[in-house]
């Protein structure tokens, strides 16, 4: 199993980390990327020196704090193809939801109808709990 998780640092501090078969790396967001990069082309992995790391945080809920506002920032709104369901606050039914395109990110879509639809509300029916960990392949 690959586990995303806050780890701490061998010199001290917290980072939000990944373990893939069993190499742990720094990840986003305490992993950041300078521009110009695109990752939808393979054959243009960023360069060493366009890599950096943020300041260790102090504790590792600092460090999973990092990461619940960067997946917040991350949500985008998302159409359910056929089918309607209803917003986790208004009970309104709706066709969409809002979460972050990539499942491992950390929030799952969740149901909110357009009034709904902001990071304000989505971090209500998501609120941070400490002790963040996600298993991914």
């Amino acid at each position: 199993m690959n586990y995303a998780e806050a780890r701490q640092l061998e010199g001290g501090g917290w980072h939000w980390t990944t373990m893939n078969d069993g190499i742990v790396r720094t990840s986003a967001p305490c992993l950041q990327i300078d521009e110009p990069f695109d990752p939808a082309n393979p054959y243009n992995p960023p360069k060493s020196e366009n890599l950096h790391r943020c300041q260790p945080h102090q504790t590792r809920e600092e460090a999973e704090r990092h990461f619940y506002d960067y997946c917040l920032e991350q949500a985008r709104v998302h159409t359910h193809a056929d089918e309607m369901r209803k917003c986790v606050i208004c009970q309104g039914w709706t066709d969409a939801g809002m979460g972050n395109n990539q499942m491992w990110l950390g929030i799952r879509p969740v149901d909110l109808c357009a009034t709904h639809q902001t990071k304000e509300f989505l971090s209500q029916a998501v609120p941070f709990c400490a002790g963040l960990s996600i298993i991914h392949s």
